[in-house]
C-alpha cells in the first residue's frame, strides 16, 4: 500500500481502537476487528463525498454484491475499504484546487483483482562438518569396586570420573593431530546425567538434598569437561543437564537398610523421616557397597570436524512452493467534458460578377524592333 495520510480525527479513532483492544480474537493482520475497521470508515470525512460519486458497478463492490467478483472471490474487507478512501482523500487534497477537481469527477471506479504471488520455501540440511567421521563418546560413570565417579558426600570428581574425561580429550586431540592440527572440530550434542543414592548426605552436604548434591556434581562436570574441550580448540555449546535420578528427586535406588535414618528432602534441604515406607523405593540393600551403582554420572558427547578452508554451505533437501492470491484494489475516476466553444466559419468569397468570354482570344505582336534591345518581341495577353 501506499503512504497513507490521516486527519485528527482518523488518529484519534485509530488511537482509541488501539487503547480499548482487549484480545487477538478476530483481529485481522492489522490488529484490528471487522466492527473496528467500520467504525473508522464511518468516521472517515470523506466517505459522503466518495459514496456519492461511485458509478453502480462500483457500489456493488463496495456492498460485496457484484456477484462478477464475488466468483473470483474478490471481497472489500475493512481495512481495503479503509485504504480505497484514502486513495480518493489523497488524491483531493493534493489536488490545488480540491472542490474544483471533485466537481470534475463524474464517477469513481473501483477495481480490483486477484495477484497470485509465489512463495518458495528452501529447506535445507544445516551444514555439518563431515571432512572427518561424526565420533560419539559415551562415559558410564557408575560406581562400583574399584570405580568412584564422585567422592561421597561432595561434587568431587572421583578418579575413575577423571581418568575417562581425559582419555576422552587425548582421543580428540589425536584425531586433531591426525589432520596436521588443521581440523575444526565441534561438539553437536553434549548430554550428562547425574545421581546420588539415598543413603543420607554427611559432611559439607549434611543437611541439603539430594537434588542439590546432585546438581552440583553435573555442573562440576560440565564445566570440567567444556574447559578441557576448550583448552584444545573445541567448540562446544551449552550441555543438556539431567539431575533427577531414577526416584526423580536426584537421588537413585532403595532407602537405606537398618539402623541407617532414613530423610525428605524439601527444596535444597533434608531432615531425617523414619516414619515413612522402608520399601518405597524397592528393598534396601544388605550392604553399602550395593548402593554405590546408584551415585553416578553418565556423559554422552558427539562430535564432527572440517579441515580450515574446506566449506560446506549444507544441502538443501526440497523446495515447498505456495502460490497464494493477493487482492490489490485501486480506484479509476471518470472526469465531466470541458464546455469547448465552436467559433462560426469567418470565410468570405466574392463572386466575380463579370468576366470577358473572348479575353483568352486576344494576342497582340510588336512588329517593330526594340529599339533598346534590338529584336522583336510578341506580346500575348496584352
Amino acid at each position: 500500500m501506499g503512504k497513507i495520510l490521516i486527519t485528527e480525527k482518523q488518529l484519534q479513532v485509530l488511537t482509541n481502537l488501539i487503547i480499548n483492544e482487549q484480545d487477538n480474537d478476530g483481529k485481522d493482520e492489522y490488529g484490528y476487528t471487522e466492527e473496528e475497521w467500520t467504525q473508522a470508515i464511518d468516521a472517515h470525512p470523506y466517505l459522503k463525498q466518495f459514496l456519492k460519486k461511485l458509478s453502480d458497478f462500483s457500489k456493488k463492490v463496495w456492498a460485496n454484491t457484484q456477484k462478477r467478483y464475488l466468483k473470483k472471490g474478490l471481497t472489500l474487507e475493512g481495512a481495503e475499504k479503509y485504504y480505497i478512501l484514502q486513495q480518493f482523500q489523497n488524491k483531493l487534497e493534493k489536488s490545488k484546487n480540491p472542490k474544483k477537481l471533485y466537481r470534475r469527477i463524474k464517477h469513481i471506479n473501483i477495481r480490483g483483482k486477484n495477484m497470485p504471488v509465489e512463495k518458495t520455501e528452501n529447506i535445507v540440511v544445516e551444514p555439518t562438518l563431515d571432512s572427518c567421521p561424526t565420533l560419539q563418546f559415551d562415559i558410564q560413570g557408575i560406581g562400583d569396586k574399584g570405580y568412584d565417579p564422585f567422592v561421597n558426600n561432595s561434587f568431587k570428581l572421583g578418579k575413575g570420573l577423571t581418568d575417562d574425561i581425559q582419555v576422552m580429550i587425548d582421543d580428540i586431540k589425536g584425531l586433531q593431530e591426525n589432520y596436521d592440527n588443521k581440523l575444526e572440530v565441534k561438539v553437536l550434542e553434549f548430554d550428562v546425567k547425574t545421581s546420588a543414592s539415598r543413603i543420607r548426605n554427611g559432611e559439607q552436604y549434611e543437611g541439603k538434598s539430594f537434588a542439590k548434591l546432585s546438581a552440583d556434581r553435573a555442573n562440576n562436570v560440565v564445566t570440567t569437561i567444556t574447559n578441557a574441550l576448550k583448552n584444545i580448540g573445541v567448540e562446544v555449546p551449552s550441555a543438556t543437564i539431567d539431575t533427577k535420578g531414577k526416584n526423580g528427586d536426584g537421588s537413585s535406588g532403595p532407602h537405606p537398610r537398618k539402623p541407617y535414618n532414613m530423610v525428605t528432602d524439601s527444596g535444597n534441604t533434608q531432615k531425617i523421616d523414619n516414619k515413612q515406607d522402608r520399601s518405597a523405593y524397592g528393598a534396601p540393600h544388605a550392604t553399602d557397597a550395593e548402593y554405590d551403582e546408584y551415585k553416578y554420572c553418565i556423559v554422552k558427547i558427539v562430535i564432527t570436524g572440517r579441515v580450515e578452508g574446506t566449506e560446506d554451505e549444507g544441502e538443501v533437501l526440497k523446495k515447498e512452493e505456495e502460490i497464494e492470491n493477493v487482492q490489490d484494489w485501486k480506484l479509476t475516476f471518470g472526469y465531466k467534458k470541458r464546455p469547448t466553444i465552436k467559433w462560426p466559419d469567418w470565410r468570405i468569397s466574392f463572386k466575380k460578377k463579370y468576366k470577358n468570354p473572348r479575353r483568352k482570344k486576344i494576342t497582340s505582336k510588336m512588329l517593330t524592333k526594340c529599339p533598346r534591345w534590338g529584336r522583336k518581341k510578341n506580346i500575348s495577353n496584352f
